[in-house]
């Protein structure tokens, strides 16, 4: 397609990060330690570049996860991917995190989740057959107990596939789950909707989209629990 993408992912314990090459070939590269966004997204980025001989100036297009996940990665991803895209004036697209992990797992359902504390996940469930990826369960925040009933195939039946890259929630679970392929699913999700070369999607640059471009938290660091905002809602 003679186009050169480059994809980051931070909403886990572990940045990703995937390019699409002019000839379609792709590479990926991931962070070897927890919580290293701040000082390994740059370093790992540069080091993928390096690796396939290409410089920023040839990008085409960025492309950022937007979770849910870690406030702060996600704040780290979105920081650098604007600043990217801003500085090179080429467009910057974001779509699911968890959508993406689905993507790149394969045929069959999917349960995507992670620790989103207070004895709490985000999850969501998605089916791919024959290639068409279906959303069941949009990403939201549940209780561990809700995970732990799909697990057991009493919400959609048999699971194919669980992915999570929160280390720690799949053991206190008790749940064996793949590790995400985010990056390389976000451009998986990016090629179905563009399929222009490289100079076509430069001129869809917007200064102002990029801007407006946020994480989808789902919610506040703030904020209440389910359990909290039910006893709330029956005051």
């Amino acid at each position: 397609m003679n186009r050169t993408i480059l994809a980051i992912d931070t909403s886990t314990d572990y940045a990703e990060v995937a390019l699409e090459l002019p000839d379609g070939q792709r590479s990926d590269k991931v962070t070897t330690e927890k919580h290293s966004h701040s000082s390994s997204l740059v370093k790992i980025i540069e080091e993928l570049l390096s690796r396939e001989r290409i410089s920023f100036s040839e990008l085409d297009a960025v492309v950022i996860g937007s979770g849910p996940g870690s406030f702060t990665g996600l704040r780290i991803g979105y920081a650098f991917a604007k600043g990217l895209s801003a500085s090179l004036k080429v467009p910057l697209f974001s779509y699911s995190s968890f959508m993406a992990a689905a993507s790149s797992a394969g045929e069959g359902v999917s349960v995507v989740f992670g620790d989103a504390r207070r004895e709490e996940v985000f999850l969501g469930v998605y089916r791919i057959v024959e290639g068409a990826l279906a959303v069941i369960l949009a990403p939201q925040i549940s209780p561990v107990g809700e995970l732990l009933e799909i697990a057991d195939g009493k919400r959609f039946g048999q699971v194919n596939h669980f992915i999570s890259g929160d280390t720690d929630i799949c053991k206190k679970v008790d749940i064996i789950a793949s590790l995400p392929k985010m990056a390389g699913g976000l451009i998986d999700i990016f090629s179905v909707e563009y399929h222009q070369s490289g100079d076509l999607i430069r001129g869809l640059y917007n200064p102002d989209n990029v801007i407006e471009l946020a994480p989808n938290y789902i919610r506040s660091v703030a904020a209440k629990t389910i359990k909290e905002r039910l006893e709330g809602s029956n005051k």
